[in-house]
């Protein structure tokens, strides 16, 4: 067993968070269940494994920011600004366009 005096504030935290806890308990078991399935996903089955108060792409996406914030320790306000790969892209276009001649 592991004592809580020896979890780390970030396990300490996701311990209690309604967000974690959804894709801890469910999002993660189904993942590999819906990703092997054939024909692809339903939207509704993605909003469900994600806990049952999410119903519709806001609530799921705000689900997934709490997440992300959560683990990384930050304050992210859209899935945009959390996503490294929207940030190298616009690294990626304005080096691009400095060395166009």
């Amino acid at each position: 067993m592991f004592y809580w005096w020896r979890r780390t504030w970030r396990e300490k935290i996701t311990i209690n968070s309604i967000d974690f806890k959804a894709f801890w308990d469910s999002a993660r078991k189904k993942r590999n269940y819906f990703s092997h399935r054939l024909g692809g996903l339903a939207e509704k089955e993605v909003f469900r494994a994600w806990g049952e108060d999410v119903t519709n792409s806001e609530q799921w996406q705000k689900r997934i920011l709490n997440c992300l914030n959560l683990v990384t320790g930050k304050s992210f306000r859209n899935l945009a600004q959390a996503s490294v790969f929207a940030t190298i892209h616009d690294q990626v276009l304005q080096a691009i366009t400095k060395h166009e001649i």
